[in-house]
């Protein structure tokens, strides 16, 4: 009987961890593209939709430069969190 509450609090466990991430890498990816529109609106002083489109543009043209910033940032933010549940 111990088994089956062993392997259900494992798969609920895994659950939890699985759910952590993706709440990590929504949350990080939201404030990434937030960012670059602030810099967007500050930079070129335009208006929020305005700083959307340059984001998107941005997006188009040097997608894979910031996907690797992206990436990098992500991982920081996932590392800090593993420090902290330690």
């Amino acid at each position: 009987m111990s088994q089956i509450f062993t392997r259900r609090a494992n798969s609920i466990s895994r659950v939890s961890i699985l759910g952590a991430v993706l709440l990590i890498v929504w949350i990080t990816l939201v404030n990434f593209l937030y960012l670059l529109m602030q810099i967007a609106m500050a930079a070129d002083r335009l208006g929020v939709f305005e700083a959307f489109g340059a984001v998107l543009r941005l997006t188009r043209t040097h997608g894979r430069l910031l996907a690797q910033t992206f990436a990098v940032v992500l991982a920081l933010e996932i590392g800090a969190t593993l420090v902290s549940a330690l």
